[in-house]
This record gives C-alpha cells, structure tokens and sequence, in this order.
C-alpha cells in the first residue's frame, strides 16, 4: 500500500463510482473525479495549448478541480492523491491524454501529482502502478471489468424504462439506490445479482406512462462524448428522452470486446509471416496461437459477463458481436484501421441499418477528434444516403449546444416521418 488515494473516472456517473468501489475492494483507496462539467473545459482551456480535442481539457479540468478542493499544500497533494488512467499508443491524440493532464495538473500548481497509466491494448505491471500501490493482474483487471459492465447494465436499464414511466424521476432514484448497493458490494467483493436484481423488481412496479410512439434512437460515436452523462456530451441521452425517444447507449462492454478482437485479429493476421513482426502489435516473442485463444477467451467473457448482468437488470439490448461488425464494414473502411473507434460506428450503423433495430443513429463526437470526423462526417453519410434508417453527426464544443439541438430537431422529425 503507498497510502495514496487514486482518483479514477472519466466515463460515466454510473461507471466512474463503481470503478472507485472494485478497486476499494483490492484494497485500494480510490475516489471518482466526477463527471466533468463546463468549469471543468473552461479550467482544461485555460491550463492548456490550443488544439486538443475536447476530452483532454475536459478530464484534466476535472481532475485539477477535484485536486483544488483537497486543502492542501503541493507536496503534501503529490504525496496523498494519483490519478490513475487508462492510455494508449497509436494515431488517436488518445496517447497523449496523460502527458497532458500532467502538464495541467504542473500549470495549475498542484504539486507532483503521479499520473499513472495502464496501457489497455497491453495492460501490464509498471514500477509507476507499483509505487501507487497498484498490483496489475488478471485480479484486478477482471475486477474492473466487472465493474465497468454493472455500470452498463445501469446505464441501459435506465434508459429502457424512463421513457415508459409516468414518473422517470422514480426510475433515476431506483438505479441510483442499485450504484449504491453495487458500490458497497464491489467493495466487499460481493455478487452485484442482487442488487440488479433489487432494481429490476423495483422499476417493473413503476406505474407506466400512458401509451405513445417512441422514436428509436441509438447512440455511437467517440467513447467520451458517447459515454459521459454531463456537458461533454450536452447531456443528449436525457435531451433525446424528453423529446419522446427510446435510446439505446454505448457500452463499455462493446469496447472492451473490441481490444480483445483487436488483439485476436491482429495475432491472426500475423501467423503466416515470414519472420515475426516486431512492432507492437507483432508476434516477435510471442506464442501467436496461444495470445489469440487468450484474447477470444476474454471476449467471450466479456459477452457473457455482459449477457448476465444485463438479463439480470431486465436490459433487453444486445451486444454488438465483433466478427459480424467487421464484415458488415469492411467493404466500406477497413477493420485493421486503428484509430479512434476505427470501423464500429461503421459496423454499428450497418448492423442497425439491416435489422431496423433503431429509427434514427446519432454519431457524438467531440470537437477535434480526427478519427472519428472522419468517419462520421466522410463514410457514413454516403452510407446512410443508401439505407432506410436515419443518421445525424453532431459535434460537441462545450460552447454551441443550440447548433448541436438544431440538427437533432430536424433529424428527429425526418425519422418521425
């Protein structure tokens, strides 16, 4: 133990508690940052360069605001809190996030604050995890899996019943009381069954709005604006709700179903090499067989961990298999492309395309993401230009929410129509 207190976050007010609580429950001390608001971007702009995309200054303004609340000197602050964080290398500006919530944490005058990052495509032990009083293994990784996925099942079971309920207030307190019971038992390393369970049961009494057409919307897009709940995203899963449409979220089960199929498809495609690639993604060192049978066992995990809690929790939405996702995008941009979500919203869209699972699909980005621009502005309005369900991109900028309404007004009533 380093006696530090690690604060995690960045997703969601459903996930980011219940990621704190599974690593409490290792015996770590852990807090959430918070779901970051619009002080939170205007501090991240204000402490960085020009140029980011938006989830930068809106996690490191987060994060330097829930440092500045901690009544403490610098060196004391370095020596009691870290920050620990989920990273990567690649095209997205994604791996340059920790760089710069340090450099907003040093501009801020916060003191030497770790930032500690593991590495989700190769998550393995660091002396910097070590000296945070982290140990990485299979333990903790699948700990907060199980974590991120209870907070899906959370997020969607919200989503299913607030639109049918005379009172979605009553709904909202329902899984809130169920985070609470999951917190506590991801602490205790305790089933999380019977708090779904709880909720399920509670929100099936409700009493139920009088019958109405409900538009069907899916959301996709860049993880940060799809997944946070607060200004990052302009709140569009609770402004959609108002406007008498039945959402269906992004997991963060589908995106970790993804980096296992990332990691079995990319071993796959090097076995018949001559000699064995050593780039990150080679087999150099490596036993080509036995990493891809690993990967397609977490992946199936994933799935069936997903399957169950959400069954449990009385979510009726699926899980996008990865295989068909891939074959569905591959004609149109292809799935060894890695950048950003690389081919899912195309996959996604095709897939709902098909099976007319949704009325309308919305693709959220941030201002500044680069890979999903363009996918989002570039391949998939020639797509939606061929299919039967609606498609709409907006971008978030923290500062032109009318624009962003505007344009899902007018995409709402041509799906209406």
């Amino acid at each position: 133990m380093s006696g530090r207190t690690l604060l995690v976050g960045g997703i969601s007010g459903a996930h980011d508690p219940l990621l704190a609580a599974a690593l409490r429950g290792l015996g770590v001390d852990a807090q959430p940052v918070g779901v970051p608001d619009g002080a939170s971007l205007a501090t991240g702009r204000s402490l960085l360069a020009r140029g980011h995309c938006n989830p930068t200054y809106y996690l490191a303004g987060a994060l330097v605001e829930r440092l500045r609340r901690e009544p403490l000197g610098p060196a004391e602050r370095g020596a009691r809190f870290a920050h620990l964080t989920a990273g990567s290398c690649g095209p997205c500006r994604f791996a340059t996030y920790a760089a710069e919530y340090r450099r907003a944490i040093s501009a801020a005058g916060l003191g030497p604050v770790p930032v500690v990052v593991i590495d989700q495509l190769a998550p393995q032990a660091t002396a910097a995890l070590a000296a945070i009083g982290v140990r990485l293994d299979a333990r903790l990784l699948v700990t907060l899996g199980r974590a991120a996925i209870a907070g899906d099942a959370l997020v969607r079971a919200g989503c299913e019943a607030r639109p049918l309920a005379r009172d979605p207030a009553a709904v909202d307190a329902a899984i809130t009381r169920a985070r609470t019971a999951i917190e506590e038992r991801l602490a205790k390393r305790q089933a999380l069954g019977p708090a779904l369970a709880a909720m399920r049961q509670e929100i099936a009494v409700l009493q139920r709005a009088p019958a109405r057409t409900l538009l069907r919307v899916r959301l996709c897009g860049e993880f940060f604006a799809a997944h946070t709940d607060g200004p990052g995203g302009y709140g569009l899963v609770r402004w959609l709700e108002e406007r008498g449409c039945i959402v269906t979220a992004p997991v963060v089960a589908e995106w970790l179903a993804y980096l296992a199929w990332q990691a079995r498809t990319d071993a796959a495609r090097r076995l018949d090499l001559y000699a064995p690639d050593p780039g990150p993604r080679g087999l150099l060192g490596k036993d080509g067989p036995s990493l891809i049978r690993r990967a397609r066992t977490v992946e199936r995990g994933v799935g069936a961990l997903y399957r169950r809690l959400a069954r449990t929790a009385g979510v009726r939405a699926p899980l996008l298999d990865m295989d068909d996702l891939a074959a569905l995008a591959d004609p149109h941009y292809r799935s060894d492309l890695r950048a950003g979500m690389g081919h899912l919203e195309v996959g996604t869209y095709l897939a709902i395309d098909g099976d007319r699972s949704a009325d309308l699909v919305v693709s959220v980005k941030p201002f500044g993401c680069l890979p999903s621009s363009a996918v989002s502005d570039g391949v998939l309005p020639v797509l939606a230009r061929r299919g039967r369900v609606g498609y709409v991109a907006v971008e978030t900028t923290g500062d032109a929410e009318a624009i962003v309404e505007s344009r899902l007004e007018l995409a709402l009533e041509r799906a209406r129509v």
